[in-house]
């Protein structure tokens, strides 16, 4: 039987903490162990999760950070204590479904080619009411996207945009070597998923196995990937350049990767991430001008650019040709 570990990342959680760790306990196939790494929280976080660790009935580790780590490097170092087979990511304000490890060990289980597994869950308020949207339909995973994840194509799917929240997936520690560490430009839960698409096939539950608990006070939500990214660089262009970036960073890391002869999942991703980032990259440029832009929108449409690297030409033609985009 594979050894299930929880990597938990905690920073001044004291309002959700103890419904999350309970529900750990309440698993019908419970964790084999549970990491968890505080980032120098300043509330109850330590006393709550030392006290929980006396009344667990599996291993627990914690650790301190002598100093701010950030939520990227928190997540990393947890990952790298991990010493199970499988290993879950968690919030600190979440909730899980009795059944989600067991579902997850199942999947590992019928096919030993998956190397990560993620599954759907329930947008909550903060008090765990449901709003009435799953982070599936939140992240623009739909029943092409599903199909496509399942494929060579994952690769893609996730390349375009970030559609796995930490708190849904886990993978197979075996990978933990390739994927950390985390570069900077990336989230952790997209880099994992986006490089384990590289190397493994991925499955999805589309079952919700989470309450992906929304509040005031979390430093990432359910909310679209361009919320997210505009946490970190508010401006159109910086949003654009940053996304350059990003893919400027993975299009080295997996030419490093094939180089060492490690056989990956999408043959094609050069062609696919230079297009991608000179696609990027012209669009950060465009002018306010609406007069000077149009010709350089239209060049990039009749290329097929927009259709190539984008999920939907409408919303990426929209980012382009408004002029409210365009404002700092």
């Amino acid at each position: 039987m594979a050894k299930l570990s929880i990597a938990m990342a905690t920073y001044n959680g004291e309002t959700y903490l103890r419904e999350q760790l309970d529900s750990f306990t309440n698993q019908s196939r419970p964790p084999d162990e549970l990491v968890v790494c505080d980032d120098q929280s300043s509330d109850r976080t330590f006393e709550i999760l030392n006290d929980f660790r006396d009344r667990t009935p599996f291993e627990m580790q914690i650790v301190r950070n002598e100093e701010r780590l950030g939520i990227a490097r928190n997540f990393e170092q947890a990952i790298r204590l991990c010493r199970g087979d499988i290993i879950f990511l968690s919030d600190q304000d979440d909730v899980w479904m009795k059944d989600k490890l067991s579902e997850h060990e199942q999947v590992y289980r019928n096919d030993h080619n998956i190397g990560l597994v993620f599954n759907n869950a329930l947008i909550t308020d903060s008090e765990l009411r449901p709003i009435g949207l799953t982070t599936f339909q939140s992240f623009g995973i739909g029943s092409r996207q599903l199909s496509d994840l399942e494929t060579e194509r994952a690769f893609v799917v996730l390349a375009r945009s970030p559609r796995i929240s930490g708190c849904t997936l886990s993978f197979h520690s075996k990978f933990r070597d390739l994927i950390l560490p985390v570069p900077d430009h990336f989230l952790h839960d997209e880099w994992l998923a986006l490089t384990i698409s590289m190397l493994a096939r991925i499955r999805a539950i589309p079952v919700p196995l989470n309450n992906y608990r929304q509040h005031a006070s979390q430093m990432l939500g359910a909310g679209l990937p361009k919320k997210r990214l505009d946490r970190w660089v508010p401006t159109r262009q910086k949003v654009l350049e940053h996304m350059a970036q990003q893919h400027t960073e993975s299009l080295a890391y997996f030419e490093k990767l094939s180089r060492s002869g490690i056989s990956l999942a999408y043959p094609y991703f050069r062609e696919l991430l230079q297009g991608y980032i000179g696609h990027l990259r012209r669009r950060s440029t465009f002018s306010r001008s609406l007069v000077v832009r149009l010709p350089l929108v239209f060049v990039e449409l009749i290329l097929g650019n927009y259709g190539r690297y984008n999920d939907s030409v409408k919303n990426a033609l929209s980012y382009d040709l408004r002029p409210s985009y365009f404002k700092s």
